[in-house]
């Protein structure tokens, strides 16, 4: 589905940074969001616009945790119903 929505395959998706997708009026917030600088336990929700590959936007409410190995972040887990 995502595939679909976006236009990037899933091996590109793993290979993106949030700011390669995210609309630049979101973009702080995409960097706040996964940073772990909203979050409430671990957890941050909220509503993010993405463009995609054909350079449509399309805003997503998002739920991410961020991902921490060693007490350092590795990375974000997220799922955008």
């Amino acid at each position: 589905m995502g595939e679909q929505i976006t236009g990037y395959t899933r091996k590109e998706a793993l290979k993106m940074n949030i700011s390669q997708i995210a609309a630049p009026e979101h973009l702080d917030l995409a960097r706040e969001m996964t940073t772990g600088r909203t979050s409430w336990a671990g957890l941050t929700t909220g509503e993010l616009e993405i463009v995609t590959r054909d350079g449509q936007r399309v805003m997503f409410d998002v739920s991410l945790r961020l991902v921490c190995r060693k007490g350092k972040p590795v990375g974000v887990q997220g799922i955008a119903p």
